[in-house]
C-alpha cells in the first residue's frame, strides 16, 4: 500500500471552523465521489486539535508552525499516483491543479510526501 500525505494549512482569512467544516462536509464527500476515478483505496483526514499540548510539543522539539490537518490518500501501487500528475483522470475535474480542485481553502503549496 502507498500513501500520499498532504500537510495542510488554511489560508489566513479562513477561520479554523470554516476550514474544518469545508474539509469534513465538502472535501471528504468530493474525494469519496471520485474514488473510483482516482483509484484510491482509502482516504483519511486528521484534523489538528486545538489544544495547548500541541504547542508545547512543537516548542519542545523546535518544530515548524503547526498544520491545520493532514490528509492521506492510499493506493495499492506507486504507479497509480500518475493520476496526480495531470493525467487524463485529473483533467476531467475541470482544473489544472489538484489543489484548486480539491482544497481551495488551503494555502498552496501543501507539503506532499509519499510513504
Amino acid at each position: 500500500m502507498v500513501k500520499l500525505v498532504f500537510c495542510l494549512r488554511r489560508r489566513p482569512e479562513i477561520s479554523r471552523a470554516e476550514f474544518h467544516g469545508y474539509w469534513r462536509e465538502t472535501h471528504g464527500p468530493l474525494v469519496r465521489r471520485h474514488a473510483a476515478s482516482l483509484r484510491n483505496r482509502r482516504y483519511v483526514q486528521l484534523h489538528t486539535l486545538e489544544d495547548p499540548l500541541n504547542e508545547a510539543l512543537r516548542g519542545s522539539r523546535g518544530g515548524p508552525e503547526a498544520y491545520d490537518g493532514v490528509a492521506e490518500l492510499w493506493w495499492e501501487r506507486l504507479q497509480m499516483l500518475s493520476l496526480w500528475q495531470g493525467g487524463p483522470p485529473m483533467s476531467q475535474f475541470g482544473s489544472p491543479s489538484v489543489h484548486e480542485t480539491f482544497f481551495p481553502l488551503a494555502v498552496p503549496p501543501s507539503t506532499l510526501k509519499t510513504a
